[in-house]
């Protein structure tokens, strides 16, 4: 999917996955944050993208940037 199929309010980002990055306290400022398009750049900006620096086996949350689709039609495309 390209990145400039989503408007700004269709498409969101965690930076690492959803569930433990909403839940776990560690007070680092990308937790319990739910990021735009326009954040998520300054987000990576910020602390580069987790899986370059966060390899398996190294302590972390952060593996990916996970993305949430909130346009049905756009996810349509790509069903077969």
């Amino acid at each position: 999917m390209d990145w400039n199929e989503f408007l700004e309010y269709s498409i969101s980002f965690t930076y690492g996955d959803l569930f433990p990055t909403m839940r776990y306290s560690d007070n680092k400022p990308y937790r319990k944050q739910v990021y735009t398009k326009q954040e998520i750049i300054s987000v990576i900006e910020e602390f580069g993208f987790p899986q370059d620096w966060n390899r398996l086996g190294d302590k972390g949350l952060e593996r990916y940037i996970e993305v949430q689709i909130w346009n049905e039609e756009i996810i349509k495309r790509y069903i077969l």
